[in-house]
């Protein structure tokens, strides 16, 4: 699982926009997005698990390359028991990343 995101740019300074692919199968998931008028970590993480379990994704490790997302996720991945890794260079995201920008 690699999610990338896009900065909310106020403290604790999480992201707006949560995009991920799985790694094993290349599959873009699904954009989680936060709502600039009522940012709710909560609620974000509800729907970025709600999304995964639609998808019948069960991440062992989920690789993060900023640490806005790290801080979304960190508290999360403990409780469920995945992996959280920070790496930079994901091939998979970056292309699903310029897909995702390339529409707006």
């Amino acid at each position: 699982m690699r999610p990338s995101s896009f900065v909310d740019g106020r403290p604790p300074y999480l992201p707006a926009i949560l995009l991920s692919v799985d790694a094993e199968s290349g599959m873009v998931l699904y954009p989680v997005m936060g709502h600039k008028a009522d940012y709710d970590p909560g609620r974000m993480l509800n729907e970025f698990a709600g999304m995964l379990m639609s998808a019948g994704i069960k991440p062992v490790e989920i690789r993060v390359r900023t640490r806005e997302t790290w801080n979304l996720l960190e508290d999360f991945c403990a409780r469920t028991g995945i992996k959280l890794i920070y790496s930079v260079f994901m091939k998979e995201l970056d292309e699903a990343e310029e897909a995702f920008n390339s529409y707006f």
